[in-house]
């Protein structure tokens, strides 16, 4: 239970899980209260509009003394049922106080006027009339009010904790896909300690730090794995090279034995005063001459090659004068062969009774085969000496005799201070006395050692040696000391460390990314979450101007009618209605049904019939003085003079004005109906258009989409800024049908034509073409506007996530890659096409349905 704790993915749950459980704890407590505060006010002001209509209607029906009004006004009351009870007081100027006039439903007066704050909400508002004033009194139960507010917020109770477990649950599952990596990253970090280069990490495309901290972590798997195969290539190599300077170092040495047992020794003695030589037999074979070869000195020193013989003559006559001994190597040519030979030279001068010098004798060995073998040794310690690897000769003691310039170049110490040491003058407590016992174990059985030891310098320098010993030995199999080849692999070992480091730094990683991954989790999931709803949002709010325009305009309209409608109407009520009769009530409403008038007629038109119509009338009922305002009316109610029987019968009542009053009032109201619901649906329009865009998506089926009908909507949205300044050709084959998401194909269409609109900006030719192409059981819906070109060189980075070229006017960076997403998701492909002052997005869609 405690390693669960411990493990990444908890450490990345537990915060978010915290956070989350703590903003639904607040919203719990905050979002009922405020709730609740909102709904009390909004009750509040309920009743209040409730208590102004009343009182309207009450002072309306009481000053026109119309208590058939009063009636209604309280029957409207009475199928409300927002409040308990509705009372009206009236005040009584004498005492100054209120009392009770009528109530709905029936309340004791008392009851009324004690008013209790505890139980009830009281909203009042003032009436006045000719013979008295008074108040409408609205009262609603605060224990129903209480009971609407739970019933309110008992949903809340129930779907946040719902949501907070959903969370809890999709939060843990994000984390453990987010630790998973992590997890594999560290165990393939041990495995690396442990030197196993068998695991398989594979490298991966993903741009977030997980995904390169795991393709570094492949590229320094493969470094190591390429350092050990240079290495053991490299020992391979050093292996085989000391074997095979070995084996020519004992055959050298070999030589060398050989040479000195099977070298002849000649004896001579020269005597000055008769100038002859005594010698033997073996010097006789040793210088190549018979026995009858006479002996001289000046003979003698022929035999010497001559590059030798001038520092011989002149190094025995210094002897002779100081009568030493001597010993000296040389070359001579042997007359019977002509052969080079080397000859060793050992003797010393023979005094006479007077002190001067008699003869001088002495010894010559051929040491030809010697010399030949000491070269090869000499060619072996050049190749020793100059190798880039280290090189240490001990003796069968183990000590040094010999080392290259390149360990002494690394140890810092001069040859004269490691000659005559052994190794352990490079050890020190930082190497391993476990390697260091097995060198001798090994050594000891006059065995190759090859091991990695850590030493140091004479400065304090430390350095990793891969360490080669081979032992010397003779044909006799006997030990004569030990040759070593030391490569220096401080840089792979430095690797090693930076391995570990890298371990260490992973786990690091593991403990600091977290916030990290924290901060980053929550951005990608409220991105994930509202990128759409943001680009969306961030479009209804640039074309905002327009959606005010159309909404203002039908509102404006709706208002003006309703007042206009209130304004004839009430006339209607207080004069013309009262006189005229039934009968023609009855044809002015059916004839305002019949024919409907325009609410505004031009000047010039309005006079050229009103001419008109005076002149017929003048012939037909000459002598009436109305007639000019007859005419008038008559031209106002859509009556052209050539409607005889209509003009007849309407001027056959003694009350025609009154009667063409009432005709063109009823078709006023009528214009004026019609118009207001004309603006009414409009603003329905508009508002389902707005709802369309920005309903989620979650909530939206795949079905069968008509394009014509999905790309009219969007342009509905943008129509206050397409009419402004924009020439539109929208031309749409209105048979088309695809299968898909309506709400994304909106994203689709919208983020394309506000591109093409905002591209536009500034420009003198505008026009925005969209229209469709079939073809091969395809679909081409093409959006086209003038304007700037798009660069060749961004062409293919436009549809990136947050790649914007409108920085300067709050781009997103996510419109076209949202286009890009909902193409894919569609099946469809997108072409781009930007030259001649023209820009082109073809979106091509496989299998359409034709209706």
């Amino acid at each position: 239970m405690k390693s669960f704790f411990q493990k990444i993915s908890f450490r990345i749950w537990f915060p978010f899980a915290s956070a989350l459980a703590l903003l639904m704890v607040l919203a719990i407590w905050y979002y009922p209260s405020q709730q609740e505060k909102l709904f009390r006010e909004n009750k509040e002001n309920q009743l209040k509009e409730l208590a102004k209509t009343v009182a309207l209607g009450v002072e309306l029906s009481l000053k026109s003394n119309d208590f058939e009004g009063l009636k209604k006004t309280v029957d409207f009351v009475s199928g409300t049922t927002e409040f308990e009870y509705v009372a009206i007081l009236v005040n009584d100027s004498a005492s100054g106080s209120k009392s009770v006039f009528i109530s709905y439903p029936e309340i004791s007066a008392d009851s009324i006027l004690a008013k209790d704050e505890n139980l009830h909400v009281y909203e009042s508002y003032p009436f006045s009339a000719p013979d008295f004033t008074g108040e409408i009194l609205i009262v609603a139960s605060k224990t129903r009010i209480n009971q609407l507010v739970q019933d309110l917020n008992r949903p809340v109770y129930v779907l946040l904790p719902v949501i907070l477990l959903i969370s809890l649950i999709l939060f843990f599952v994000l984390a453990r896909r987010i630790s998973q990596p992590l997890e594999t990253l560290t165990k393939a970090a041990k495995e690396l300690e442990n030197e196993n280069y068998d695991i398989v990490i594979d490298k991966v495309i993903q741009k977030d730090e997980i995904g390169e901290l795991r393709n570094a972590f492949v590229s320094l798997k493969e470094s190591l794995i390429e350092q050990r195969e240079r290495n053991r290539q490299l020992n391979l190599g050093l292996e085989d090279e000391i074997k095979s300077r070995t084996a020519d170092l004992r055959d050298a040495q070999a030589k060398l034995l050989e040479a000195q047992k099977v070298a002849k020794i000649g004896h001579y003695e020269y005597f000055f005063k008769t100038d002859h030589w005594e010698s033997s037999e073996e010097l006789n074979d040793i210088l190549g001459v018979n026995k009858d070869f006479k002996f001289t000195l000046s003979g003698w020193n022929e035999l010497v090659v001559e590059e030798d013989r001038e520092f011989m003559m002149n190094y025995y006559l210094e002897l002779i004068a100081q009568k030493k001994p001597f010993q000296h190597d040389y070359r001579i040519k042997r007359p019977s062969d002509g052969e080079i030979r080397w000859i060793s030279g050992l003797g010393q001068i023979k005094s006479g009774v007077d002190g001067s010098a008699f003869s001088f004798a002495g010894t010559m060995q051929d040491i030809t085969e010697r010399k030949i073998a000491e070269e090869e040794i000499k060619k072996l310690s050049l190749v020793a000496r100059y190798t880039s690897n280290c090189v240490v000769i001990t003796d069968v003691n183990r000590r040094i005799t010999w080392v290259n310039d390149s360990l002494v170049k690394l140890s810092g110490y001069s040859f004269e201070e490691i000659v005559g040491n052994t190794p352990n003058m490079f050890q020190f407590e930082k190497t391993d006395p476990a390697t260091r016992r097995y060198i001798r174990e090994k050594l000891d059985k006059h065995e190759a050692v090859n091991a990695e030891i850590l030493n140091r310098g004479k400065h304090g320098n430390e350095y990793w040696l891969d360490l080669n010993i081979v032992p010397i030995l003779n044909d006799k199999n006997e030990l004569g000391g030990y040759i070593a080849v030391e490569n220096d692999i401080t840089d792979r070992k430095i690797a090693n460390e930076a391995l570990q480091k890298s371990q260490e730094q992973l786990k690091k990683i593991n403990e600091t990314l977290e916030q990290k991954v924290l901060e980053n989790t929550k951005k990608n999931l409220d991105l994930s979450k509202s990128i759409v709803e943001q680009e969306k949002l961030a479009t209804i709010g640039e074309i905002s101007a327009g959606i005010a325009h159309d909404l203002n305009t039908p509102l404006g309209a709706i208002k003006v009618g309703t007042e206009s409608v209130m304004f004839t109407f009430e006339g209607l009520m207080q004069n013309l209605v009262a006189k005229c009769t039934d009968e023609q009530r009855l044809y002015a409403l059916d004839f305002a049904k019949s024919r409907k008038v325009e609410i505004y007629v031009g000047g010039l038109q309005l006079i050229r019939e009103r001419k008109e119509m005076a002149i017929t009338l003048e012939k037909s009922f000459g002598g009436r003085n109305d007639l000019t305002v007859i005419a008038e009316l008559l031209v106002k109610c859509r009556i052209s003079s050539e409607e005889s029987e209509i003009i007849e019968k309407i001027l056959s009542y003694s009350n025609s004005v009154d009667l063409l009053e009432l005709i063109y009032n009823v078709q006023i109201i009528g214009s004026l109906l019609d118009t207001i619901k004309t603006s009414v649906d409009k603003a329905s329009k508009v508002v389902k258009d707005i709802r369309s865009f920005i309903k989620t998506e979650t909530s939206v089926d795949r079905s069968r989409i008509n394009l014509h009908d999905n790309i009219q909507t969007v342009l509905s949205i943008f129509n206050y800024e397409l009419k402004r300044n924009i020439q539109l050709v929208f031309d749409v084959d209105q048979r088309v049908q695809i299968d898909g998401y309506d709400i994304k194909l909106f994203q689709l269409w919208s983020n394309l034509i506000k591109n093409a609109i905002d591209a536009m900006d500034g420009y003198e030719e505008r026009k925005l073409i969209i229209r469709s192409e079939l073809h091969d059981r395809m679909v081409d819906i093409v959006v086209e506007n003038t304007g700037p070109e798009i660069p060749h060189e961004i062409v293919d980075k436009i549809f990136k996530k947050f790649f914007t070229t409108k920085q300067a006017k709050g781009g997103t960076g996510l419109g076209l890659s949202i286009v890009k997403n909902v193409a894919d998701e569609h099946g469809a492909k997108i072409q781009v096409k930007s030259a001649n002052g023209r820009t082109r997005f073809t979106i091509t869609f496989r299998d359409p349905y034709l209706m």
